[in-house]
């Protein structure tokens, strides 16, 4: 058996702006999946959610035409820049996606063995912390590390991004990297730089809220609004996310907060905030911190900072809503002893 983990991740700005070519920082937080990996007659998976097992079974068979079709809805929905029908797919039965994971990774390696996956983690999947992608880089780590199939850092993201694609149409490819090779990233078409950590990310606590839609519904959301007002918004979005390199390297919290203030507005403005985020937003102002939605929004994850931890984790337990403190993960996509 073979056991690898990769991060999950935080948008500290940029996201749904990423998409569409602009910049934004990421950033991979101590809160890793971790999945065991063997050999097998067929494929399995083994997930923990919510306090319970789940146990999926598949034909070798069955998920190399999953991955077929998913590929084909894939392809039709690129051309007409459309990709519900492939989502809708993916949600009509329980173990859609694993099936297609699995299927695409065994026909791309040429592999005609099972293997199955235990998933061990306790982050849930939807929350913008970027599972899936955690989910794609470790799968693809742990299913070449089992066969023997050696590959740079840089082809498993590649690989993870194409995984990626399968589930939320046309992602920027930022949190498969950050996944992939940890610590904060200026990411910006394909490519990335590390930048260094400043000490006011110690003071970070992520907030849950409930999030009733896919990624890519959220994604395909925003891609069917007015053309102008979208335009200008992720424009401004991008021209922060340049902004707010300088301002992590200089490690100027003041200016960080207004950033993070602006960057939550332009979320609002593209309809992926909620009335339960901006409460919370107002909340963690109110103290003199600032808060945002991390990811495509719609509910999941909210990134608070504030320079008094304590003053904020106070705060934060008067909502009653479940949280946690992170820190940044330096470390991406690795093999577990």
């Amino acid at each position: 058996m073979i056991s690898v983990s990769a991060p999950a991740k935080i948008h500290l700005i940029g996201e749904h702006a990423v998409v569409y070519g602009h910049p934004a920082i990421l950033g991979a937080i101590d809160k890793r999946i971790e999945i065991d990996v063997e050999k097998s007659d067929d494929v399995k998976f083994f997930y923990r959610r919510n306090k319970k097992l789940l146990k999926k079974f598949f034909t070798v068979e069955d998920c190399r035409k999953t991955a077929e079709k998913v590929s084909r809805l894939w392809e039709e929905g690129n051309k007409k820049g459309d990709f519900t029908p492939l989502f809708n797919f993916l949600k009509s039965a329980s173990g859609t996606y694993f099936k297609a994971i699995a299927g695409f990774l065994l026909t791309s390696f040429k592999i005609k063995k099972g293997i199955s996956f235990r998933i061990k983690t306790k982050l849930e999947a939807g929350t913008g912390l970027g599972f899936s992608a955690a989910l794609a880089v470790s799968l693809t780590k742990g299913f070449c590390s089992l066969f023997n199939i050696k590959l740079s850092r840089k082809k498993i993201n590649e690989i993870g991004y194409q995984i990626e694609k399968l589930n939320h149409g046309s992602p920027s490819g930022g949190d498969n990297t950050v996944s992939s090779f940890g610590g904060i990233l200026f990411f910006e078409k394909e490519k990335f730089e590390k930048l260094k950590v400043p000490n006011f990310l110690k003071n970070l606590i992520i907030i849950f809220t409930k999030r009733e839609k896919l990624t890519g519904e959220l994604v395909q959301k925003v891609k069917n609004l007015n053309p102008k007002l979208k335009k200008a918004i992720i424009e401004n979005i991008g021209k922060n996310a340049k902004k707010m390199k300088g301002i992590i390297e200089k490690e100027d919290f003041e200016n960080f907060k207004k950033l993070i203030n602006q960057a939550q507005k332009d979320l609002k403005k593209l309809h992926v905030s909620s009335p339960k985020i901006d409460e919370i937003v107002r909340k963690v102002k109110r103290i003199g911190g600032v808060a945002k939605l991390s990811g495509a929004g719609g509910g999941g994850a909210i990134l608070c900072f504030h320079h008094e931890k304590e003053k904020l984790i106070s705060a934060v337990k008067k909502m009653n809503l479940p949280f946690f403190e992170a820190k940044i993960e330096k470390e991406g996509v690795k093999m577990e002893k």
